[in-house]
């Protein structure tokens, strides 16, 4: 974002955060949000991008007028970046998938970046059809023929690839998804289908440690900076802080937490899978331990968890007090965009800091 799109963006967030004025904006166009990203669209406009209690997604260009702000849908079908998009409304995609279909509805979309459809089929079995950046694709098919297989992890694969659209679908995963399974929010739990997932082999994966991890990092607080003074100082304490060195190499998912976790007889299926790599494992365990305490955090699902299995303030053993904090840095600057939960970002940039801090000292 240029200087201009920067000042529009974080004055429209602080305008639309104070008394919770993002719902007011939400209200008329879409009541059963529960989930608003605030973003931008590269073009120095402000997104409005929506989750809906029926699991769907859609995305808005914000725009001003007399009466305050407004919402102009964003059509994805129109989305130059992802132009394979195009398919699910042409009458092609009966024939891609060799299926008649029945219904096709968003379930994520972020403009230009990536769009995730399910399609029920004529069986009434569901697909997802995935739509990526040329540059994630390539990426995607590259780590798709390094994907092992194991008898506790499995992987979505693909069903059916289209290369000229950036896509591909995939079967719906067996079993529920974690975030639904409260019983499991533990890490007793989940240390053995960890343990599994690190022992993967595959030689040819991109290399993942705690400096490509800082490096994403900063590029999110570089973005939430923009729009929530809490997490500005994060920036700082990631850049500084010294990471203890480790023995845990292995397989890496790179963005595990529980909604991209289906659990089948104690067996997982991964999703989202694009950004596998080899490296530090503790990327991926703390970073699900920390989605799970996460959970405990939210009141819309405090009453349906179970407690976390640490006590809320229990000290990390040394050699992950600079991941941890890494990790609540990212997460507050995931919620930092995110209106309704400006209290969770300024409670989670504390924590970051304190343990941040505490590596520094």
């Amino acid at each position: 974002m240029n200087a201009p799109a920067v000042k529009y963006a974080e004055e429209t967030f602080t305008r639309l955060v104070k008394d919770g004025g993002w719902a007011g904006v939400m209200k008329s166009r879409e009541p059963s949000a529960h989930e608003v990203l605030v973003d931008d669209l590269r073009d120095g406009s402000v997104g409005v991008l929506v989750r809906r209690g029926d699991t769907t997604a859609g995305a808005y260009r914000l725009v001003e007028g007399p009466r305050g702000f407004g919402l102009d849908p964003l059509d994805p079908a129109c989305d130059a970046r992802l132009p394979g998009v195009a398919m699910l409304t042409d009458g092609s995609l009966n024939d891609r998938l060799d299926n008649e279909t029945r219904s096709c509805v968003t379930v994520a979309y972020r403009p230009g970046r990536r769009l995730v459809a399910r399609v029920q089929l004529s069986s009434g079995a569901n697909v997802y059809v995935k739509f990526i950046r040329p540059n994630a694709f390539r990426r995607a098919l590259s780590v798709l023929d390094q994907l092992p297989v194991d008898g506790l992890i499995a992987f979505a694969r693909p069903t059916v690839i289209w290369p000229e659209a950036n896509a591909f679908a995939t079967a719906e995963c067996p079993g529920q998804a974690l975030w639904q399974r409260h019983e499991l929010h533990t890490m007793v739990h989940a240390r053995p289908p960890l343990a599994a997932l690190a022992a993967l082999e595959a030689a040819a994966l991109p290399r993942h440690d705690a400096d490509s991890e800082r490096e994403a990092t900063l590029r999110l607080l570089h973005k939430a900076s923009v729009v929530s003074p809490a997490v500005r100082d994060l920036k700082e304490l990631v850049s500084e802080a010294t990471f203890e060195p480790t023995t845990q190499e292995g397989f890496l998912h790179r963005d595990l937490h529980e909604k991209q976790i289906f659990v089948s007889e104690g067996r997982w299926t991964l999703i989202d899978w694009e950004g596998a790599s080899l490296g530090d494992t503790r990327c991926d365990a703390i970073n699900l331990e920390e989605h799970f305490r996460l959970r405990t955090l939210r009141p819309d699902s405090r009453a349906a968890g179970p407690p976390y299995d640490r006590p809320p303030h229990h000290r990390p053993p040394h050699d992950q007090i600079a991941w941890r904090g890494m990790v609540r840095a990212r997460l507050a600057a995931v919620y930092a965009r995110r209106p309704q939960w400006k209290w969770l970002c300024e409670q989670l940039a504390d924590e970051s800091r304190e343990l941040l801090q505490a590596v520094a000292s």
